[in-house]
């Protein structure tokens, strides 16, 4: 994935990854035109992350940006690097991703996320 908004976070974009510090609230990065897995119902995400402190990390994912909790994974990670994974079945019509790197957990730390990957998870052998 590479076109991506940044709300609630200052963020510094470098070729490989986005450095992001929190604001108030949760910082959030949206993906609005997933334009792989057409079709597909499963999907994986993936992606490298480094977290100056540990954390609840959420993944929503939605039709043109109407996220929903219920359309949404949540996992805890550690402080230092982390390769973060994903899974869940969406409506093909889903084509809009968002990730919260830092729930309103009080992580003001930077985060620096790289090499967002989404994968097809119907024709996976």
């Amino acid at each position: 994935l590479t076109r991506a908004t940044v709300v609630n976070a200052d963020f510094t974009a470098h070729p490989n990854d986005l450095e992001i510090v929190p604001k108030n609230g949760d910082p959030q990065i949206y993906f609005d035109d997933i334009a792989v897995c057409k079709g597909d119902s499963m999907l994986g995400l993936e992606f490298h992350a480094r977290r100056a402190l540990p954390g609840w990390t959420q993944v929503f994912w939605a039709r043109d940006l109407q996220f929903a909790q219920a359309t949404s994974e949540r996992r805890f990670y550690p402080d230092g690097d982390s390769i973060m994974q994903f899974a869940f079945q969406r409506n093909p019509q889903d084509t809009s991703l968002r990730i919260d790197p830092a729930e309103d957990d009080g992580v003001k730390g930077a985060i620096t996320i790289r090499d967002v990957r989404v994968y097809c998870l119907d024709h996976a052998g």
